[in-house]
């Protein structure tokens, strides 16, 4: 798969839960050759990630904005980049909410809607969704 997209684009996901394995590889230095180090700035997550830059753990990202200085990670020439990315279990559970009861009471799509009079939310887009950008940068003394 060549482009990042949601696992409901994907058949054989549309109704999984679980964890995205998703790894590139680029080369260090850029060919301008003009670079003191990078960032590495991913789409927003919903809930977690865990980054790996040449198979080192990247930690503290705030997943809402997830940006990294991996500096300190580079190599000359190819670096392998892995983001981790669990989903909900949301789209597999909207599924079988049907056949889900508790103590024999009423299953949970009809407690939302005929008791709570709330509909059954419909599924969400799971995966690393978005561009994830190495920014070179360059240290100047001012």
């Amino acid at each position: 798969m060549g482009t990042l997209t949601s696992w409901l684009d994907v058949p054989e996901l549309t109704n999984a839960s679980g964890v995205g394995h998703y790894t590139t590889t680029f080369t260090w230095p850029p060919a301008s050759g003009q670079a003191d180090g990078a960032y590495l700035s991913l789409p927003p997550i919903d809930n977690a990630l865990l980054l790996r830059i040449n198979d080192k753990d990247v930690l503290l990202l705030d997943h809402a904005r997830p940006i990294a200085d991996m500096t300190q990670f580079l190599i000359e020439g190819e670096n392998r980049v892995q983001i981790i990315v669990p989903t909900t279990m949301w789209n597999y559970i909207r599924t079988v909410a049907s056949d889900i009861m508790s103590s024999a009471a009423p299953n949970v799509p009809y407690v939302m809607d005929k008791e709570m009079g709330i509909p059954m939310p419909g599924r969400v887009s799971n995966g690393l969704l978005g561009p994830v950008v190495v920014i070179p940068i360059i240290s100047v003394v001012v």
